[in-house]
């Protein structure tokens, strides 16, 4: 098991159910919340504590249309180096029509996720290189 937390914000209840299945079966602690605004608590919490996490995958559209935006914004003022990427069912629509990376985002991922993909992508963004 590793000690690397992913915090998924998202509100959808299913999704999240999902996710922390797949993160915890590959190794990862696992942390969420349903708004902008619970995502942005724990963070600042986390952050106090010196225990945020190690990524952090963000619904785009919650409670407001720019849900993920806010929590990009408040990462940056935070000044802590934690890869936040964008989740979305419009994700390569939002990517075309918005520098995600000027916004904060490390990167944007499509909705419905491909379970070995953001696996693999969590592994690349913190260079964990898998023990076989």
């Amino acid at each position: 098991m590793s000690n690397y937390k992913v915090l998924l914000i998202d509100d959808d209840p299913d999704f999240i159910s999902s996710m922390k299945i797949i993160l915890e079966k590959a190794g990862f602690e696992f942390t969420s919340a349903r708004t902008a605004r619970d995502g942005i608590k724990l963070l600042r919490k986390s952050i106090e504590k010196k225990s945020q996490p190690d990524v952090i995958l963000c619904d785009m559209m919650m409670e407001d249309v720019d849900s993920g935006n806010i929590v990009a914004s408040y990462l940056k003022t935070t000044k802590t180096d934690i890869p936040i990427f964008l989740l979305s069912s419009i994700g390569d629509v939002t990517t075309t029509v918005t520098d995600i990376v000027k916004k904060g985002f490390a990167g944007a991922i499509q909705k419905p996720v491909n379970p070995p993909h953001i696996i693999s992508l969590i592994h690349r963004r913190l260079q964990i290189k898998k023990i076989m």
